[in-house]
């Protein structure tokens, strides 16, 4: 059985992450997909500033709640920008990395999905061979926290830059392959990295003339563990229910059984797009949508 999980970010920002897991258990997942970049060594009086002994004690009892609701974490969404963008962001970001690794093993979580460094926020002034390097600079400085606590880092697709009016270096599939496969002829880690698919991101890079997510999905294959489910008109990252705007959903659907995936179904959409008060009742249809699409697509 296709098991579903999913991101309330938005509940676990303007709530807490044990309001975010009650309405977890409210919308009827299996799983749930929590935040932790919320978090910075450098934020006073953030758990991640108060070390690694503050870290193992509030995810263990998170653990311990979750389970009491009959849930388990299906995966982690760790840093988003940080690395290559100054001496100290990202020395922060690889300290955060590690608390993060942390936290996915405590959660009993497999995966902790990471950004490959986008141009948004580094810079549009590098060469290719520069950000294939800072890219394999990053994750050998991280793998070694996911070979530590046995889980893996999952590099998320990326889309355009609107800042630059350009793709995301990474956003570009034949890239993104190539970066996997430079880290993993490193032996040591070739089993602690592989790839997220975020359906939203990828099909933002349609319009420059890459391929599908149907086909995105096809190409890379067994690289692809996690996934991150939404939707959009092609133009924003707007994260929408699947199933309302223009990806095809089928042809996904399709894509996911040819390549063998076996991976939890997560949703990535956001729950605020009918206004305050509406959210869990979004989510909940949100579930709903992918659980037709799982059993009849």
């Amino acid at each position: 059985m296709k098991k579903i999980s999913m991101c309330l970010s938005y509940l676990q920002n303007k709530f807490d992450d044990r309001y975010a897991l009650d309405v977890a258990k409210k919308i009827g997942v299996d799983g749930f997909d929590i935040s932790l970049f919320f978090h910075d060594v450098r934020k006073e009086g953030d758990i991640y500033q108060l070390g690694e002994a503050a870290v193992v004690k509030y995810y263990t009892e998170l653990r311990e709640y979750a389970e009491s609701l009959g849930l388990v974490f299906s995966q982690t969404h760790g840093r988003l920008y940080g690395y290559a963008m100054s001496e100290d962001d990202s020395e922060a970001f690889i300290k955060n990395s590690e608390y993060d690794a942390l936290a996915t093993k405590i959660l009993g979580a497999k995966y902790c999905v990471v950004h490959t460094p986008p141009i948004t926020w580094i810079g549009d002034g590098y060469t290719d061979e520069e950000l294939f390097d800072i890219n394999t600079e990053m994750f050998m400085r991280i793998l070694p926290f996911a070979k530590k606590y046995q889980i893996k880092f999952a590099a998320e697709t990326h889309g355009d830059s609107k800042k630059y009016s350009k793709m995301e270096f990474f956003g570009y599939v034949d890239n993104l392959t190539r970066a996997i496969g430079r880290i993993k002829d490193h032996k040591e880690f070739a089993d602690h990295i592989c790839v997220c698919v975020d359906t939203g991101h990828t099909n933002l890079t349609v319009n420059y003339g890459e391929p599908s997510v149907t086909e995105v999905i096809k190409r890379l294959g067994s690289l692809i563990e996690v996934l991150h489910l939404h939707d959009n008109n092609g133009q924003r990252d707007e994260h929408k229910i699947p199933g309302t705007a223009t990806i095809d959903w089928r042809g996904v659907m399709q894509a996911l059984r040819d390549i063998g995936y076996t991976g939890w179904y997560n949703l990535e959409n956001d729950i605020d797009h009918f206004g305050e008060g509406f959210e869990v009742d979004e989510a909940e249809f949100s579930v709903k949508v992918m659980r037709h699409m799982i059993e009849n697509y």
